[in-house]
């Protein structure tokens, strides 16, 4: 059940607007207007420049359905009359669920009039401004529609929001296509009539069309290009106009090109684009410059790690001094050899420690800015399921491993190879200290949970693994 009659409040199925009874006493004497002895008309929906629509029931089914009526004082007028049937002729080309369905056309006590789809949805003009998520979607599902027109050979010429409709679930219907030109023939060439005539709205429309130029599919590329304009920032593409959200700016950017073949090609190539915009901004994945940027905040947290580890392996690391080496308060209970030196187990390494701190604050200091300017650019997007690569991470921790492995047995024999070992395998612990931070950093701008990269956590256990296993043995071997 969706509803009540709106006659006598009786339940009724899905896609009928009135009950069976209500329909019967209708068609017997009833007050209610009955078109073609089968659209039986109810409230009102709107009316534009060709007619007026009318919620309505068809007696044959019961399904809810909206019928279009030319306007009284322009059924005589043979233009108007011409474009009215052009719009039914137009629709029955089409059968794709994003463009109105037409279900039936004909003349009515010599007025035309269209029965058609019902849909239960409100014009995206009055939505408003819309996050970038929606924009993209909408886009994308008005390119595909228009596609499917272009392939039949209709042209819109008329995209605007108020012929956008929009459902409770996203979903996006085209409509009126009162002024779309339709081949006459079948085939895919494209036609014009009245030339000289221009017709739509003309803030959405392309210059060539403003000049009359004949039908191209790119004429409908440049006004989504206007709707996505304006459903993103709330203004028309008028003038200099501001940049539009990313990423929607580059596609709409593209599409408002007032050359033609600046454009996209088709509405199947712009909603390609919005496609991938959409998994930009899903996945989400930063532009190649926003990139560097975070990858140079990534190199300053590697570095800061890296003094850091210096700092403590300087502190941790036994050493034998000299009474004079030793400042005051910087390790506690020194062993005294027989010499006069001092046995240093651990001690506060000054330099070391307060180098490491002070590349630790200039790394946070990065990552504030870093983070301020993805707030106000709109590039810190929640999203715990995205997915990211850590393959590399994974790879050079396993090679970490095969050179500690293969390399310690070779160090007896002094081959010349295993002198540049913790050269090479220096090197590869900084970039697998890099790769970490560049994850945690993307992270943190999607909010997914750190915890939940294991292959990250995998590729970095195998890579510290050699030096701390070294470290340990040095100090439980060594001897003053």
């Amino acid at each position: 059940m969706t509803g009540q009659c709106r006659r006598c409040g009786t339940p009724l199925i899905a896609g009928a607007a009135i009950c069976p009874q209500c329909m019967l006493s209708a068609g017997a004497g009833d007050d209610a207007v009955c078109v073609a002895d089968r659209w039986l008309l109810g409230d009102e929906l709107g009316s534009g420049a060709t007619g007026t629509v009318y919620r309505a029931v068809d007696r044959r089914t019961g399904r809810a359905v909206a019928v279009k009526i030319l306007a009284d004082h322009l059924a005589d007028d043979v233009a108007f009359r011409r474009r009215f049937e052009r719009e039914a002729a137009a629709l029955s080309h089409l059968d794709d669920e994003r463009i109105v369905a037409v279900w039936e056309s004909g003349t009515w006590q010599d007025v035309p009039y269209i029965a058609m789809e019902l849909v239960d949805g409100v014009p995206l003009c009055e939505l408003g401004i819309l996050p970038v998520e929606r924009v993209l979607s909408i886009g994308e599902q008005v390119c595909a529609a228009l596609e499917h027109a272009h392939r039949r050979g209709v042209v819109h010429r008329d995209i605007k929001p108020s012929n956008i409709l929009v459902g409770a679930d996203g979903q996006v219907k085209i409509a009126d296509f009162g002024i779309a030109r339709l081949l006459g023939d079948g085939s895919l060439s494209w036609t014009v009539t009245a030339q000289d005539r221009t017709s739509g709205t003309p803030h959405y429309m392309s210059p060539e069309s403003l000049q009359g130029a004949p039908p191209d599919p790119r004429m409908d590329v440049y006004s989504i290009g206007a709707v996505l304009y304006e459903a993103s920032t709330g203004a028309l593409p008028i003038g200099s106009r501001r940049a539009a959200p990313w990423p929607v700016e580059p596609i709409v950017a593209r599409a408002l090109q007032p050359e033609a073949p600046d454009r996209f090609a088709t509405a199947g190539e712009m909603g390609a684009a919005l496609r991938r915009a959409a998994d930009e901004v899903a996945a989400p994945r930063l532009p190649a410059d926003e990139r560097v940027w975070m990858r140079s905040v990534a190199v300053l947290l590697a570095l800061a790690t890296a003094a850091t580890i210096w700092a403590v392996l300087v502190s941790l690391t036994p050493r034998v001094l000299a009474p004079d080496d030793i400042p005051p308060l910087t390790m506690v209970a020194p062993e005294r050899l027989a010499d006069g030196r001092l046995v240093s187990l651990a001690r506060f390494e000054t330099l070391p420690i307060l180098g490491a701190a002070a590349m630790i604050a200039l790394g946070l200091a990065g990552y504030g800015l870093l983070r301020h300017h993805w707030r106000r650019n709109g590039l810190d997007r929640p999203n715990a399921s995205a997915a990211i690569d850590n393959r590399w991470v994974v790879a050079l921790g396993m090679a970490l491993m095969a050179i500690y492995i293969v390399g310690k047995p070779i160090e007896p024999f002094g081959l010349r190879l295993s002198l540049y070992v913790p050269v090479f395998a220096g090197i590869l612990e900084f970039i697998v200290v890099f790769l970490f931070w560049d994850t945690v950093l993307e992270c943190l701008r999607t909010a997914r949970p750190v915890g939940r990269e294991t292959t990250l956590w995998l590729g970095v256990t195998l890579a510290v693994m050699p030096p701390t296993v070294e470290f340990f043995t040095y100090v439980a071997n060594w001897a003053p």
